[in-house]
Formats: C-alpha cells, sequence, structure tokens
C-alpha cells in the first residue's frame, strides 16, 4: 500500500543567546510537517516542537512542499534536496520527456547524499537523471507515527532541540505506535498519480 503525504515546509523564530556577544538574536529553523492542510501543519509542528525549546517561539512561514520521495540515513545529520529528471518516452512522437521530481535525503555531506540516492533509486523502472543535489535548511521531519524517520539531534545554543521520531525497525528507539510499515529500506513514496500536489 502507497501513503501519501502532503509535506509543509514550516518556519519558526525564536530568539536565543549570542555565543559572540552575550546579546539575545533573533533565529529562524525550518522543519517538514505531514499534514492535510496549513492549519494541521501548524498544530502539529507547535505540538512536535514545544516540549523541546525553552522560551517562546513564534511559527512564521508555511508553504507546501512538493517531496516526491524520502530517503532517510540513521548516519545522517542533515537534509538534502535532489531533483530528478524521470525520462519519459512518448510512443508516437518518438521523442523523450524529462519530468522533474524532488526528493529528500538525509546524509553527512553532498556525496554521501548521492551515495544514498542511487541506493534508494536502484530497482526503478524508469531512467532517469539526477539534475541538482543541495543542501536545505531543514532540521527534523515530522511525518504521520507510522512512517516515522530516525532525525537529527541539535544543540541550538541555549535552547536545545532532542526531538526523536521513534520507528520499531531502529533498535535504539522506542516505537510510537505498535506496528512499522518501513518496508522499502527506510523509504517514504507518494504516488504521482494519486498526488495532492498533482502533477510532478
Amino acid at each position: 500500500m502507497v501513503t501519501m503525504h502532503n509535506w509543509f515546509e514550516c518556519k519558526i523564530q525564536y530568539e536565543k543567546l549570542s555565543t559572540e556577544d552575550g546579546k539575545q538574536k533573533k533565529v529562524a529553523d525550518t522543519y517538514l510537517v505531514d499534514a492535510l492542510s496549513f492549519t494541521e501543519a501548524e498544530a502539529r509542528l507547535i505540538k512536535e516542537v514545544t516540549p523541546y525549546m525553552t522560551g517562546e517561539f513564534t511559527v512564521v512561514n508555511i508553504k507546501r512542499s512538493k517531496i516526491y520521495e524520502i530517503f532517510d540515513s540513521p548516519e545522517g545529520d542533515r537534509w538534502y534536496r535532489a531533483k530528478v529528471l524521470f525520462i519519459i518516452l512518448d510512443e508516437e512522437k518518438g521523442t523523450e520527456k524529462k519530468v522533474p521530481s524532488n526528493m529528500l535525503i538525509q546524509a553527512l555531506d553532498i556525496k554521501s547524499a548521492l551515495v544514498r540516492l542511487e541506493e534508494g533509486m536502484k530497482g526503478t523502472m524508469s531512467d532517469y537523471e539526477i539534475a541538482k543535489i543541495e543542501d536545505t535548511p531543514i532540521l527534523d521531519i515530522f511525518p504521520y507515527g507510522a512512517d516515522s524517520i530516525n532525525t537529527t539531534k541539535r544543540r541550538l545554543g541555549t535552547i536545545k532541540i532532542h526531538h526523536h521520531v521513534r520507528c520499531r525497525n531502529h533498535p535504539s528507539y522506542k516505537p510510537r505506535t505498535s506496528s512499522c510499515s518501513h518496508k522499502t529500506g527506510g523509504c517514504i513514496k507518494v504516488s504521482p498519480e494519486r498526488s495532492h500536489f498533482g502533477s510532478l
């Protein structure tokens, strides 16, 4: 069964103590949230980050994010976005069409992100090209419970975020739910035919 996801890129803003001059300064963090609407994305984000932050914060931006597939990695501490071009042959016209799709990869650096992407794309029926891979500001990803991702942990000055999304298939984490649907090597797949975003 293919699980559909509606991804929202959300940004929060708060103040933290500067290590340079000891003054409070505003900083912003970005998260990816799986939700059915903008309202639910905001509510889920607040619920997820509140227990792990001290002080006040504000949700300053929410926007839809077209993510076709996500490849996580226990060793990764950053999230990279890849633009993959699927090559589709138009048999009637005898021409090729390249359809872009965005992938998100958890990795240590761009080189390991490329390796993880190519590993995850093994077995893909369509021909494809990797157009680009770039770093993102995303700190953490919040899918719905059954598709939990082993996320990053970061210290942010005087504010600490120690959020763990737990998955039964990762022994070092306790499961949030009684079952886990990681059956594709840690990948979360979105059907382009059924995607809420329309054509990818």
